[in-house]
């Protein structure tokens, strides 16, 4: 497998892939932010050549000791061949050569559990996301609670605070909300 960062000469692929692989998230805005600031820093996974999914990490001010993963996505035709677990340990071997201590996303368990799963097999610490205020919000809002935590230790370190998680993610789903 091959990785190449997403700059300007492939930014196009990248947002192709984006677009097939998030549907929802059709915006080329974080693929033009990461060129130009290096956050979110994203990768295109080839395989004999062939683009086959996308990778990327960022930073957040309020969550400095974790780098969390931005897009992880392998196309439909290349699923269960392994490319998904050789995509993660690829971007687990970059984030450890960092000072961060984790890495970390968060997602839907029920639409994304082949991605949950893997995040398991690979030793990410995977919890329901379970701040019962942000549930009723949730509710309220008509966002459903779906959401699932992985995080993995990068160094040994003290336990993952998932409290200070819990936070980052309800920002991150009011802001989705609101768009």
């Amino acid at each position: 497998m091959k990785f190449v960062e997403v700059n300007n000469s492939n930014k196009d692929l990248a947002i192709k892939l984006q677009a097939i692989l998030f549907p929802s998230e059709k915006s080329p805005k974080q693929v033009i932010r990461g060129i130009k600031t290096n956050n979110p820093k994203n990768f295109i996974a080839y395989r004999y050549n062939k683009p086959v999914g996308i990778v990327g990490y960022y930073f957040e001010k309020n969550l400095s000791d974790h780098i969390l993963i931005n897009w992880f996505g392998v196309l439909k035709e290349y699923r269960n061949k392994g490319i998904g677990t050789k995509i993660l340990k690829h971007l687990i071997s970059i984030c450890k050569q960092r000072k961060e201590n984790y890495l970390t996303t968060y997602t839907d368990k029920f639409e994304n559990s082949e991605s949950v799963n893997l995040y398991k097999k690979l030793g990410f610490d995977v919890r329901d996301y379970v701040n019962v205020d942000d549930i009723k919000k949730f509710s309220n809002l008509g966002v459903k609670n779906n959401y699932v935590i992985c995080c993995y230790k990068l160094k040994k370190c003290e336990d993952i605070e998932f409290e200070k998680l819990n936070l980052k993610i309800y920002e991150d789903l009011m802001e989705m909300k609101n768009n």
